[in-house]
């Protein structure tokens, strides 16, 4: 019975010893891909890359100082332990005002935590929120506010916990949303009334044809793709639709001309093919299902096109 309990202590030890041993050798999470979304004149969103399943937080404080944490805020962390995407929102900001912020990535699996960036950033919220607009002494809706855009894994199955972030030319940051959420995958639902302008602060009136970046956020499942697209008309009929292509397949930034940066673009994306992770379909201009160099040689045939 002695020699029984003196074995069961001597595995308790030897238990212990290996926990420590893996709390000391155990690794941070890594974080990737930080970006500020969502910002309006009370609250911002930050999104980023995880490199394992974990909890979100995010430290906010007073600027310019950055070391003063603020109080009677309220903040949100929601991630997907697949593709180790992350979202925090914090609320509860006074408007016009400069924040400092650092993402707090725990490791779900070893408690471990990664403050990033090491020096906290900067986030100013908007100035104000202005929908008055105007035409015959009466209100007009806004019809091209909410548009719709699917959302694929590498493996070109729906993307279910990825991020699409949506940028538009002469905003001041993107919004953003989960796939699916709101609207069935693999679309994402966008709404772009907290699109504000970088020059007057306030909420931009996107007449349409607007250049609209779009970022698929794959997380550690693929790479971030990007593409590009145009803000739909303002029709004054509140519907949700998707956004509008650029006048030319081969115009693959939508700056209504095909140019060398396109040619790049594509270059950049040769020998990618349907299941890579990096593949993006918009470089695919004969949907093929990869892209080679009757890809390129297309865009480069209409080089010097414009709409």
């Amino acid at each position: 019975m002695v020699i029984r309990y003196r074995i069961l202590f001597f595995i308790c030890l030897l238990s212990l010893f290996f926990i420590s041993l893996n709390k000391v050798f155990a690794a941070p999470p890594s974080v990737s891909e930080i970006r500020v979304a969502d910002v309006t004149t009370r609250s911002f969103s930050v999104v980023w890359i995880a490199s394992e399943p974990s909890t979100a937080n995010l430290l906010v404080y007073d600027a310019p100082d950055c070391n003063a944490l603020v109080n009677g805020i309220n903040i949100i962390g929601e991630g997907n332990d697949i593709t180790g995407v992350i979202k925090a929102t914090v609320t509860g900001l006074a408007p016009a005002t400069t924040y400092c912020f650092q993402t707090e990535t725990e490791s779900k699996g070893t408690a471990e935590i990664t403050y990033s960036p090491a020096t906290p950033q900067a986030v100013t919220t908007e100035s104000q929120t202005t929908r008055t607009y105007l035409q015959n002494s009466s209100n007009l809706p806004f019809g091209n506010d909410l548009i719709y855009h699917p959302v694929y894994s590498y493996l070109q199955v729906p993307g279910s916990g990825n991020i699409l972030m949506a940028y538009v030319n002469g905003g001041s940051n993107p919004v953003s949303s989960w796939i699916g959420d709101g609207i069935a995958t693999p679309d994402t639902l966008i709404d772009l009334n907290n699109i504000y302008s970088v020059s007057s602060r306030e909420n931009m009136n996107l007449h349409g044809d607007e250049r609209l970046r779009l970022v698929e956020v794959r997380g550690t499942d693929g790479c971030t793709i990007e593409r590009w697209r145009k803000i739909p008309l303002d029709t004054e009929l509140v519907s949700v639709k998707p956004p509008d292509p650029c006048f030319d397949k081969a115009d693959l930034n939508c700056d209504n001309s095909v140019t060398i940066l396109d040619i790049l673009r594509d270059i950049g994306g040769f020998n990618t093919m349907a299941g890579d992770y990096c593949y993006n379909s918009d470089l695919d201009m004969n949907n093929s299902g990869s892209v080679t160099i009757l890809d390129i040689l297309n865009v480069i045939g209409k080089f010097g096109t414009q709409r």
